[in-house]
């Protein structure tokens, strides 16, 4: 054993390791104006570092590790410095930024000022899962930071720790900005990162929900929803949300949304009721657009309690599932309204979206111009870049893109942008996912689909994607739970045609025709698609219903003059492809 190992010394620290965003596309753009970059960089990081009473250990290449005494110390500066380092890359696109990663544990010193010890290993990681700019921190680092000195955090997920004996989940610092710290929202609630600010994403406050029932006790149960719910909707990348602190300040209040809105800086409110009598249970919930009043969504949830905990999983589900779609509805809604040359990212984004619901080859390319502008006035967010990925995979499913091959390509290239910027994105995953599945890249795809549905397991667009890989690798009977649940979790997604359709396509493999046939149908009545069409059509004939099966055919072809079943063969394995003539030519040869 060598001498400075002998005299290692052992002792608890916060550990900081950070590397340059995109420092190898840096380098090739003009490598020696990057190291004159990179060595003011370091000496700025040394000396904030050491103002907080941190000191860097190591700084080789574009990486460097350091050590606190104190985490909050660790965390604060480290927030800062990226703080000034974005504003910095707002005004020049050639400026470096950093990626951080945060934990706290034993670290083993030796006598040349060397750390090592898994909890390096473990920051490291970190670092490599953060998004461009940003903080991660491991989830002992959090519960030791907790809500102080003005730093709030939101979970990001669960991942495995390459190297590492477990898996670790991992919280992003959502850091207050001066400008921030002075509103109503920055001192009750979550303030939203630098990056939604400047992109116009909006806040959503779910309040207490009101114990109707006589009991109580009954009481947890209403809280022990909102918590779940506040939760869940966390996990989603569409809006942030108020954290529960401060939602809850208004329990037992008489409360005008109105004002809450403006208190919480949250566009929306939900607020709620729970009645309990006996075995039975009623749960109401409502959505309410907090600047005009206006109610966005309503429902009501009748349920048997069995289980507590698994009726609050079933019921947080529910109203997630409904939440999110009726949000998306309003914020196009929203857009829309707005003259387009005022609009912010966000905006942007969604009137976008809005186009590309609209499956044509128009409103395809207004989309992209959107998602483009989108992109521009946020170009470290990845949803827009996720959405474009998303555009290209629709252009082909529609038969709307000029050249295949190209959309395919570009699709992926946006998808993997999206990734890269947001690692930590259900919507850049799901991105990833679909763009791999049309370049029947199943196993990438899957990959992806698994990991977002890692960050929020109520993706229904992920479940969703599974089972479409399930059936496309010739897997049937493995696509139906996947695509059973994706219709469950978002029963009211302006996607649910495709979920729907997916579904009796992977029964048509199973040769459970009349059930196929069910989901097929349903599809059609939500949105009348040339490919579902031809579905239905191709298991007419193979279940032998001749009649009923040109009788489509010919609606089809009549519908979509310009669409051909070959269009098919851009997205469909080629089994499947080959199971839909097979049903197609039992038509013309009987």
């Amino acid at each position: 054993m060598s001498a400075s190992v002998d005299k290692a010394q052992r002792r608890l620290a916060a550990i900081v390791c950070a590397d340059v965003v995109d420092y190898t596309r840096h380098m090739a753009r003009d490598d020696a104006e990057t190291l004159t970059a990179m060595r003011a960089l370091r000496e700025r990081v040394r000396d904030r570092f050491a103002t907080d009473e941190g000191r860097v250990v190591d700084s080789v290449g574009d990486g460097f590790l350091a050590e606190f005494a104190s985490l909050v110390n660790a965390t604060r500066s480290a927030a800062e410095l990226t703080e000034e380092l974005a504003r910095e890359a707002a005004l020049n696109p050639n400026a470096l930024e950093l990626r951080i990663g945060i934990h706290v544990g034993d670290i083993l010193e030796d006598a040349e000022g060397r750390i090592y010890g898994d909890a390096v290993n473990v920051a490291a990681r970190i670092m490599g899962l953060a998004e461009p700019g940003g903080i991660f921190l491991s989830s002992a680092a959090e519960l030791h930071l907790g809500r102080r000195h003005g730093l709030e955090t939101r979970l990001v997920g669960e991942f495995e720790g390459k190297n590492l004996s477990s898996k670790i989940v991992v919280y992003q610092v959502v850091p207050n900005t001066s400008d921030a710290e002075s509103s109503p929202r920055a001192k009750q609630g979550s303030a939203p990162t630098q990056l939604e600010k400047s992109a116009g994403l909006p806040a959503i406050a779910v309040l207490p929900f009101d114990n109707m029932s006589s009991d109580p006790d009954q009481e947890f149960l209403a809280d022990g929803l909102v918590e779940d719910l506040i939760t869940a909707l966390s996990c989603s990348r569409w809006f942030s949300v108020i954290a529960r602190n401060s939602s809850f300040v208004y329990k037992g209040k008489p409360i005008s949304v109105p004002e809450v809105s403006r208190q919480l800086g949250a566009r929306y409110v939900v607020e709620g009721s729970i009645r309990r009598a006996g075995s039975r249970v009623r749960v109401t919930g409502q959505l309410i657009d907090g600047t005009t009043g206006a109610h966005v969504w309503a429902e009501r949830y009748d349920r048997e309690v069995d289980d507590l905990f698994d009726l609050q999983d079933e019921l947080t589900l529910a109203i997630t599932g409904a939440l999110i779609p009726s949000v998306q509805r309003a914020e196009r809604s929203r857009a829309m309204a707005k003259a387009p040359h005022s609009l912010d990212a966000w905006e942007c984004l969604h009137r976008g979206i809005w186009h590309l619901d609209r499956h044509t080859a128009k409103d395809q390319a207004q989309a992209c111009e959107f998602f483009e502008r989108a992109s521009s006035l946020a170009p470290r967010w990845g949803l827009p870049w996720a959405a474009q990925a998303w555009s290209r995979v629709l252009a082909i499913t529609f038969g709307v893109a000029d050249d295949v091959l190209e959309a395919l390509q570009s699709g992926l290239r946006f998808a993997e942008r999206a990734a890269m910027l947001s690692p930590g994105d259900v919507e850049a995953q799901h991105a990833l996912g679909w763009t791999s599945t049309f370049a029947r890249q199943y196993e990438t795809a899957q990959k992806a689909f698994e990991r977002g549905i890692e960050l929020n397991p109520s993706s229904a667009g992920c479940h969703h994607g599974i089972g479409f890989v399930h059936s496309m690798r010739e897997r049937p009977d493995l696509a139906l739970e996947p695509l059973e649940r994706s219709i469950l979790l978002s029963p009211r997604d302006p996607q649910l045609h495709f979920r729907r359709g997916h579904l009796g396509q992977a029964l048509f493999q199973l040769e459970r025709y009349d059930e196929a046939i069910d989901e097929v149908r349903a599809s059609i009545t939500l949105r009348h698609d040339f490919g579902f069409s031809f579905l239905l059509a191709a298991i007419y004939g193979m279940d032998g219903r001749i009649d009923e099966g040109r009788a489509i055919a010919k609606e089809t072809q009549a519908k979509f003059p310009k669409h051909r079943v070959e269009a098919l063969q851009a997205f469909l394995s080629p089994t499947l492809f080959e199971l839909h003539l097979r049903g197609l030519e039992r038509l013309e040869r009987v």
